[in-house]
């Protein structure tokens, strides 16, 4: 089974000042399945977290999703 993230979820996963940050990371931390993320969703999620946290927490979040918890999906038209 896999999970797919959407963008609004990665930034509140990223964010703890997002309403539903605590949320994310249960779901993140409690999931007994690989979060996929499509590869379309990651350019919208890395300008939110440099725009609103900083540059180092965007590249620590992109550094994260090398983990084997992630699954970066491509899209094929």
């Amino acid at each position: 089974m896999r999970l797919l993230a959407d963008t609004s979820f990665l930034v509140a996963l990223t964010n703890p000042r997002e309403r539903h940050h605590g949320a994310c990371v249960d779901v993140a931390q409690t999931a007994q399945a690989q979060i996929a993320v499509p590869i379309t969703v990651l350019p919208e999620a890395a300008y939110l977290l440099h725009a609103r946290i900083g540059h180092a927490v965007m590249r620590a979040f992109l550094a994260e999703l090398s983990q084997p918890s992630w699954e970066i999906l491509a899209v094929e038209v």
